[in-house]
């Protein structure tokens, strides 16, 4: 088992972590996807994203930000060449849904690695790419809907329950940017 090292690299704000071995650093996504399949299209740079919008926790977005990262920091370590226009990493998107900060975290992951170290990466609709499943599909630098795929974007949902009038404003406030945000985008 390699030793975790941290090299800074010439990008803004990121270190790289030189690990052959995710799972010791996180030891929760291995119970999220550990099939060998899932573990063995991940090696080739194929992801799936499929959430439910009761995925309260993002276990999903999460699991692609972290496999995305994965790829991303090993394929110089051993050769292997994912990433670029000719081996593209390929995220497969069939969600409902989940929490808009994990889905904005993971489109702005794509979003650095694309601006800042050119990865190359197709986002492919199967089934239901909805709210931000359709976000993250739109971060692909090639994106592709199948034929019977349904897609769907919609405004920040907000829900008020039992708060003062002040705090109701201040949450409104922010879903006004947050929803301003994901219209630029």
């Amino acid at each position: 088992m390699k030793n975790l090292s941290r090299s800074k690299t010439s990008s803004p704000g990121i270190s790289r972590i030189n690990c052959s071995d995710y799972s010791r650093l996180n030891p929760d996504i291995r119970s999220i996807r550990n099939s060998d399949t899932d573990i063995y299209l991940a090696r080739c740079g194929i992801l799936y994203l499929e959430s439910l919008p009761t995925d309260a926790n993002g276990e999903s977005f999460n699991y692609v930000k972290h496999e995305l990262t994965r790829i991303f920091n090993t394929r110089n370590e051993d050769g292997n060449s994912l990433g670029i226009e000719e081996s593209p990493i390929v995220i497969y998107i069939n969600s409902l849904g989940g929490p808009v900060n994990d889905a904005i975290a993971l489109y702005d992951q794509i979003m650095y690695l694309r601006k800042y170290y050119g990865l190359y990466l197709h986002t492919i609709a199967q089934g239901f790419a909805m709210s931000g499943g359709a976000l993250i599909l739109q971060a692909g630098t090639k994106r592709y809907a199948t034929s019977n795929s349904i897609l769907m974007i919609h405004g920040v949902q907000a829900e008020y329950g039992g708060g003062t009038l002040k705090e109701a404003e201040i949450d409104l406030e922010a879903n006004k940017k947050m929803n301003a945000n994901l219209i630029k985008i």
